[in-house]
């Protein structure tokens, strides 16, 4: 795995954004989830010439979080995008856990004799994808690896397909419309 060190100060320095784009370049379809999505993130990534060439060809499924910043004019961003390109399966993780967020930053691409992991702290913000501070690292897998990594992202998508909503669903639009997330109560247990 390569360690790689987004920073706004250094003119040098790596961009998740642009390492994604360089990871789709080629892949034959991939996946992303992120805790947290912006109208200007998803148009900056999204919206890009050389993600709309892979995503207009090749199936990417994203997954984004509801939990707190993704609003109303995010999910809007996403459904004009996902309309825009088929391939593109955009789902909103939503839950009732008064103790979790949905917090994960990744994706991967498969190419047609290895696979690319991404994993960092980036959210599919515009500072997350070009402004702050961040760390990711990325991974080549190969073979196995490659299939079990797929294998896990399909079955994590199985087991919460419950959760797993459109853009446009009643219960994500409202979600994002008032801002409510869930919220740790003193009294629960982190582990029900």
């Amino acid at each position: 795995m390569q360690l790689h060190i987004q920073d706004p100060a250094n003119p040098d320095a790596p961009f998740l954004h642009e390492k994604i784009l360089e990871l789709c370049q080629g892949a034959t379809s991939g996946g992303g989830m992120f805790a947290f999505a912006s109208s200007d993130g998803v148009k900056l990534l999204l919206k890009d010439e050389v993600f709309k060439k892979f995503a207009g060809a090749h199936k990417f499924e994203l997954i984004v979080g509801i939990d707190e910043i993704t609003n109303s004019k995010a999910l809007q961003a996403l459904k004009e995008t996902s309309d825009e390109l088929p391939k593109l399966d955009v789902k909103v993780f939503s839950h009732n856990r008064v103790q979790s967020i949905f917090h994960p930053k990744l994706c991967w691409f498969r190419h047609k004799v290895k696979s690319y992991l991404l994993t960092g702290s980036g959210n599919l913000t515009v500072r997350g994808l070009r402004g702050n501070w961040e760390g990711f690292g990325v991974g080549e897998l190969g073979g196995d690896s490659a299939n079990a990594l797929e294998q896990q992202w399909a079955d994590w998508r199985q087991f919460h397909v419950n959760r797993l909503k459109t853009v446009d669903d009643p219960e994500v639009v409202a979600r994002a419309a008032t801002g409510s997330i869930p919220s740790i109560r003193p009294d629960s247990h982190w582990l029900n």
